[in-house]
Order: structure tokens, then sequence, then C-alpha cells
């Protein structure tokens, strides 16, 4: 929620590697899984002179369509919320909320950072019940602290999972979530054959993933190139640039709001 739009849109990337390390994995594990990518909703962003609860879709900002030219599914939230609407109402009634229908999924990852004794990529295990930044976004809504609802994205979005799993992290690729999202899916599908096996994970939403790193090789510029306007933004580019300006030209970033306030 700090960070500007620019910042933000590299989330994406990290969450393509991760993706695609999962199919990878699946693939191999031939278990016959596919992980897509859901695009959260754009609802508050620092500099965004919009009020909380305002919700704009990735095709308002980009072409979704070339999107999906990814080695990997990509589709909008909303789709994924009409999708898993069966879920969300047995997640509601799970907790006691009758009619009420929101978006779920079946594990949610928590991440935050933390200073490791040796300045070496790591990451381990917390109590979500003992983490403020995870109270922050989420409450926890069973005794046994496995059962949450809470913030999806910007403050527009309420979500719910009857588990959820919390992690501190310093200087990880993304990619190295796939081992344990892998790790709970076969935990998951290997149950005991005296019991009924317990649903099998088949969605995952991870909770700050700019705790972890991109790819910094080729693979950046892979999935950066995905990110391609949208046909409105490009016609009023265009349209800007034919008024204003004359090729070739410079453009710089220049935001306004904190030059007034620090320079």
């Amino acid at each position: 929620i700090g960070e500007g739009f620019n910042l933000q849109k590299e989330i994406f990337i990290r969450a393509a590697w991760l993706a695609d390390e999962l199919n990878r994995e699946s693939t191999t594990r031939t278990t016959g899984i596919q992980w897509t990518v859901v695009l959260p909703p754009w609802c508050f962003l620092a500099h965004w002179k919009v009020s909380k609860g305002t919700v704009r879709d990735w095709e308002t900002f980009f072409d979704v369509q070339f999107l999906q030219r990814a080695t990997f599914p990509v589709i909008e939230y909303k789709e994924y919320a009409a999708r898993m609407g069966t879920k969300a109402s047995a997640a509601a009634a799970a907790e006691g909320g009758g009619g009420v229908t929101v978006p779920a999924v079946d594990l949610i990852l928590h991440l935050e950072s933390f200073r490791p004794k040796e300045w070496v990529p790591s990451f381990q295990a917390i109590s979500c019940s003992e983490s403020q930044i995870f109270q922050k976004y989420f409450e926890l809504v069973n005794e046994q602290d496995t059962m949450a609802k809470g913030v999806y994205s910007g403050y527009c979005n309420e979500i719910r999972t009857p588990r959820v799993e919390c992690l501190q992290t310093w200087g990880l690729g993304s990619t190295f979530l796939a081992k344990l999202i892998g790790r709970e899916i076969i935990q998951k599908e290997g149950g005991a054959s005296s019991s009924p096996p317990p649903p099998p994970i088949s969605s995952v939403f991870v909770k700050n993933l700019d705790h972890t790193t991109g790819p910094y090789d080729w693979r950046y510029h892979q999935y950066r190139k995905l990110l391609f306007p949208s046909l409105r933004i490009r016609e009023v580019g265009e349209a800007f640039v034919s008024r204003k300006l004359q090729r070739p030209y410079l453009a710089a970033h220049v935001r306004r709001t904190d030059f007034a306030t620090y320079a």
C-alpha cells in the first residue's frame, strides 16, 4: 500500500516467476496442476488522488490480451471471484457467516521481512497470532488461529481462508515459495487412508510478495514486456505527443507533490 504504481506492478514479475516455477515442478511431478496468476484489483495506492474503495481492473492500464501471451494462465480478479463463489459460500458457512459470500482461497501465505543472524538469504516460520503486521490486514476467526479473513488488495476486497501461514523472509527470490506450496499439495494429497482426505490446495494468496525478489536475468525482461499499456492509454499518449511534442523527445518522471513537499 505504501508503494506507488510502478513499484507495485513490479510484483507481477515476482508472481510470474513463481507461477512458472510452480508449473515446471507440476510437470516434473506429473500432477497435472496448472497454476494461474490472478491480477489483483488496483484500489488505493500512494500518490493516487482517489478515495479508498475505488476499484480498477488491470485492463484499465494494461492490454490484458497481450498479458495472456504469458507462459502461464492470467485472469482478472473479478473472474477469479466469480469462479470461486461456491468455495466462498462454504468458507462463510464454516465461520458461521450464513449467506455472506466473499472470495476465498485454500491457503494464505503472509510474508514479512526480518534481520537474520547471518546475512544470507533465508526464511523462518512465525506465529500469525503474534505478527502485528499480519493483524494489520487480517483477522483470525477461530480458536486454532488457522482460519482468517481480511484485506486482499488496497483496502477494497475481503477474502477468506481456512488456513494461514506466516513467514519472515530476507533476500530470497519469489520462487522459494514453490517448494513450500508444492510440499503442502503433497501433504494434502497424501493423507492417512483411515480418514477422508482433506480438500486439495488449488489456490494460494501470497500477501506482501514484495518481501521477495524477482529474477535478475533475461526472465525479468521477458515478464516485464508483458505489461503492455492498454489501447486507451496508448491512444491518449499518442494524442499528447502529436499535440505537444516533436520526435525525438526525452521524457522525465517528475512527481510534483514530492517536490512541493520536500524541495
